[in-house]
């Protein structure tokens, strides 16, 4: 229980005396309170190669309109690029906040507009919950362990249900809570605790991580959660004013000594490269980077209830290598970096009537290939996490009895379950959590 949560049993206590209730109004509420705190850590984590909660888990009979979807219209006009390079230590200056901006000129670079056709392909759970666990690339935790392939560590209990987790070098692992970050070693003991930090973005080669946390400053660790370099809150410059209040708000990509962070919600990003401190802003909100290609995807527009887009950009050029536009949220990266995993939105929340829970594109050219579409078995279908890894996708399944199974499936559809189901964290709390925590890298 936070320092809050004393003050919510009190006031619930006191409003709710002439109140009829079945249990303990004040500590469902508390529930429900963590829960919703959990899920704005989670959506706040943009990484690349991220397996993210879902807010509220939608049924798969409930994500598809009863009408024939339309096939959507692509464009090839109207593209944005860029010739001007990402920072780099010889070209910026220390501290500097320049603004890369895309000029608008004719190219080929296709913009596609989403309008509701269906995905070739649909996934097709598996609707037997109990069926032959198998191997997956994913990590995950489940009761308070990390299972990753063979190996098994046992979590500390204060850390046992983690917002995310995430793998560093040397078997150490970072646990990101409600009360902030902890580095742990292989036998589970904590190295590191930074209080406060609430999105991170783990280097491809796991040694080093960025965080910001609830002060708004930028830092920058190795594996074992030590400090090495720090951006302060005052440099963000991204209040409604241009001054404060001030804070990163989004710690979402590290290509090797380049960092990259949301500033505020100014729908703009910094590039901090952390040996020299030279800073650059870069149009659009980053959502995740991929570290072994160089690219990022970047959110434009969107923040006022219209459509976003979201642009593949080359972080090397800040070229435009395609544009996709529609209802929907691109959230993660797959392992490999070879697909871009996301969801249907409405107005920049989860569950759509236009597409579905599950949504996967080619990284290669924005195409759409993967949904979640309609359930193929009884039951409420529901999925509320993904990871795509390699030519797979992890998949939290939800079954008529109220548990998950985790399930591995194609780009095909096909799926087989890898992991029991298990019985939902709050179960009683319809938007509780799922049993498995799947690792971002």
């Amino acid at each position: 229980m936070n320092t809050t949560d004393p003050r919510l049993k009190d006031l619930f206590a006191e409003r709710s005396q002439r109140v009829h209730v079945v249990g303990d109004l004040a500590e469902r509420a508390i529930a429900r309170d963590r829960a919703n705190r959990r899920r704005e850590v989670t959506t706040a984590v943009a990484v690349g190669a991220v397996a993210l909660a879902v807010a509220v888990p939608v049924g798969w009979n409930a994500t598809r309109p009863d009408s024939v979807r339309p096939v959507p219209a692509v464009s090839t006009s109207g593209g944005l690029t860029s010739t001007e390079p990402a920072p780099s230590p010889s070209q910026s200056t220390s501290q500097s906040t320049t603004t890369d901006q895309p000029t608008d000129r004719p190219t080929s670079i296709p913009t596609i507009t989403l309008s509701g056709a269906p995905a070739p392909a649909t996934l097709a759970p598996s609707a037997d919950p109990s069926g032959p666990a198998g191997d997956t690339a994913v990590a995950y935790v489940i009761d308070g362990e990390l299972h990753d392939g063979l190996s098994r560590i046992t979590l500390p209990d204060a850390l046992a249900r983690p917002a995310q987790v995430a793998r560093l070098a040397d078997r150490l692992v970072l646990l990101v809570t409600d009360d902030g970050v902890t580095v742990v070693d292989a036998s589970g003991a904590v190295l590191t605790d930074l209080p406060g930090g609430r999105a991170v973005a783990v280097s491809s080669d796991r040694t080093h991580f960025i965080l910001t946390g609830d002060t708004g400053d930028l830092t920058y660790h190795d594996a074992r959660g030590r400090q090495l370099a720090q951006l302060p809150a005052a440099t963000c410059k991204c209040g409604s004013d241009g001054g404060a209040p001030s804070a990163y708000q989004a710690a979402v990509g590290l290509v090797g000594t380049t960092a990259y962070a949301a500033k505020g919600y100014t729908g703009t990003t910094v590039a901090w490269d952390v040996e020299t401190g030279a800073t650059k802003d870069l149009p659009g909100q980053f959502r995740m980077v991929d570290s072994e290609r160089a690219v990022a995807v970047v959110q434009i527009g969107g923040a006022t209830g219209e459509n976003p887009c979201y642009d593949l950009r080359d972080l090397a050029t800040n070229a435009r290598r395609w544009r996709v536009c529609g209802p929907v949220l691109m959230q993660s990266f797959s392992l490999d970096g070879q697909y871009v995993v996301g969801t249907g939105a409405v107005d920049g929340l989860r569950s759509s009537v236009t597409y579905p829970t599950v949504l996967v594109w080619r990284t290669t050219d924005g195409e759409l290939l993967l949904e979640s579409g309609d359930p193929t078995g009884p039951g409420p279908w529901s999925v509320s996490a993904r990871a795509a890894t390699g030519q797979d996708i992890a998949v939290q399944v939800g079954h008529e009895d109220g548990t998950r199974s985790l399930q591995r499936c194609t780009l095909e559809g096909r799926c087989e379950v890898i992991a029991p189901a298990r019985p939902r964290w709050q179960s009683d709390i319809p938007e509780g959590d799922d049993p498995y925590i799947l690792a971002t890298n």
